[in-house]
């Protein structure tokens, strides 16, 4: 249930941000930077769903890591210091919750079979 509001948040998020991208006003503001508060919400949202699978699954998911690399975040274009903040704690989650065995990639998918064969 929480789960399902939390993703009914996200893309409620992404449906006005779209919806504001479509009128003039958004010419004003820095699209680089608006694309970039989208993707930290959904990095966010997933670092928030992967630490609740962790924390309500821990023997499922033990040896399991994330598939996204926090790398990939210093690309984002972010000017206010709640954002920054918000990266800065992303960032750490995904690093001290590794990459190897990532679940849900596209890159590689076994660790995910082998997640759900552990939980069936």
């Amino acid at each position: 249930a929480d789960l399902d509001r939390l993703v009914k948040i996200v893309d409620c998020y992404r449906f006005t941000l779209h919806a504001f991208h479509k009128k003039k006003e958004s010419l004003i503001l820095m699209q680089a930077e608006l694309r970039s508060r989208e993707l930290l919400v959904i990095w966010a949202t997933y670092c928030l769903i992967h630490a609740t699978a962790k924390h309500t699954y821990s023997a499922v998911m033990d040896g399991f890591g994330v598939a996204l690399n926090y790398e990939d975040l210093k690309h984002l274009v972010l000017s206010d210091k709640r954002a920054v903040d918000t990266v800065q704690k992303v960032a750490e989650y995904l690093s001290m919750n590794g990459t190897s065995n990532g679940i849900f990639s596209l890159k590689d998918e076994e660790p995910s079979f082998k997640m759900a064969e552990r939980y069936s």
